[in-house]
């Protein structure tokens, strides 16, 4: 979605985009692509997971006034310990070092560990610099708690969202529960197929206007 509409140039690179940087352009594109993805869907909601997002929430904000952003803080550790197993590691960019890759920055003698923490400290403080201008568009979720209360965590996004909690979404938890204990941390959950419910997201397309 990114490369698509906003595509990279050596002015902004991979990093931090703010209102400044939403043009008329950019509206059209990310509305398109999103009304597109809500209609094949058959939602009324759009929910998008992208740690890019991190550094572009108020550029995000400016798009779609109507956003609401939850950010999920997870212990830095099992961060680091993510990062290093996952396939896409060598192709990440230090969008705060001129975009360097990692790859290139470990073979010119940098440690991953350390690469990996600067990249999660750098994303976080993007994004903590951007939640102080949008504080009722930001919900904070930690992500150790969920693991240890995934039913009242996801209450809690509910009605942050303004979302109905149904008997359906309840028993969600149980669900989770069968499959196996929380899973610690430094490890990934794992990658199922899954279709979202009608109506389950954090914004709605069509009131969303630039």
């Amino acid at each position: 979605m990114w490369d698509w509409v906003h595509p990279l140039t050596s002015s902004t690179g991979d990093g931090i985009l703010k209102a400044i940087d939403a043009t008329s352009t950019d509206a059209r594109r990310a509305h398109s692509v999103i009304a597109s993805h809500v209609h094949h869907q058959g939602a009324e909601r759009f929910l998008n997971k992208n740690t890019r997002n991190t550094r572009r929430m108020s550029y995000l904000k400016t798009l779609f006034p109507d956003a609401l952003f939850i950010h999920v803080m997870r212990d830095p550790r099992a961060v680091v310990a993510s990062l290093l197993k996952v396939h896409f590691w060598n192709d990440l960019e230090a969008w705060w070092r001129d975009g360097a890759t990692l790859a290139s920055l470990i073979r010119e003698g940098e440690r991953p560990e350390e690469l990996a923490a600067m990249y999660w400290v750098q994303e976080t403080e993007a994004a903590i610099q951007s939640e102080a201008e949008m504080a009722d568009s930001v919900m904070h979720v930690n992500y150790e708690k969920i693991t240890e209360s995934l039913s009242s965590e996801l209450r809690r996004v509910f009605d942050f969202t303004r979302l109905e909690w149904t008997r359906s979404q309840a028993a969600w938890p149980s669900v989770a529960s069968e499959q196996g204990p929380p899973f610690p941390i430094g490890f990934n959950l794992p990658m199922t197929p899954f279709r979202p419910p009608v109506g389950f997201g954090i914004r709605s397309c069509e009131t969303s206007k630039l």
